[in-house]
């Protein structure tokens, strides 16, 4: 298995709605420092997947009992977990499509109090497409925690949540794109429309927000479209 075949990322892993935003911060204030959220991933420990991620040197087996990784609009990163090695420091890093650590981005790090619990938000100075990757959190040249991965197993469909604008149409494939997102979202019959009748009814300019799920060959199917009312973004 190739190295980009591994990391295949599509921003974001687990069921969104398996993941509780932990931040106390008034939303508003939020979006107005750090901007609107892009998306939320959840973290979870590399030692846990089926296979095993190659290419990352040593996984470690650092315990951890939820976390997740939340990006934001002005290139704010925030990573929470819980339940991890206390009193320990994580580097957090960002590695593109078909990176491994140590050809990765370092972001920052994050520090656990006594219940092994941390919290840290750092800046992305990257430009371009910089959320096409995987985050990974590493402490003593282990590499303990990640997002983003592409599972191979069914039971671990990697499924995401995200908000955007549909800046493309293709009624040949029935997929479209958002504006703020890299990959090309597909739907067929079994996708849950809301607000809009079928594929049919979706414009170009239309604010949606999409739950969708990352399949065996790669490609993100959307499993519910609802179209949003209003122009903010």
């Amino acid at each position: 298995m190739t190295k980009g075949r591994i990391i295949q990322a599509v921003l974001a892993v687990l069921c969104f709605s398996c993941v509780n935003t932990v931040w106390a911060d008034d939303e508003e204030d939020r979006s107005e420092r750090m901007g609107e959220k892009v998306f939320t991933a959840a973290i979870v420990r590399l030692a846990d997947l089926t296979p095993a991620p190659t290419g990352f040197g040593t996984i470690g087996t650092d315990p951890l009992k939820k976390g997740q990784v939340e990006a934001r609009g002005k290139r704010k990163v925030e990573v929470d977990i819980r339940g991890a090695m206390p009193g320990v420091t994580y580097a957090v890093q960002f590695c593109r499509l078909g990176q491994v650590p140590p050809a990765c981005l370092n972001l920052g790090s994050l520090d656990t109090d006594n219940e092994g619990d941390g919290e840290s938000r750092l800046a992305f100075s990257e430009t371009g497409n910089i959320w096409a990757g995987v985050f990974i959190l590493s402490r003593e040249s282990n590499h303990h925690f990640g997002s983003g991965f592409r599972f191979e197993a069914e039971e671990h469909a990697a499924v995401l949540e995200i908000k955007g604008r549909i800046s493309a149409l293709s009624a040949a494939t029935s997929s479209f794109k958002l504006a703020n997102f890299p990959m090309e979202i597909f739907t067929d019959s079994s996708t849950r429309f809301e607000d809009a009748e079928d594929f049919s009814r979706l414009r170009i300019g239309d604010r949606v927000e999409i739950k969708a799920s990352l399949r065996a060959d790669g490609k993100l199917f959307a499993t519910k479209v609802e179209v949003e009312d209003g122009e903010d973004d």
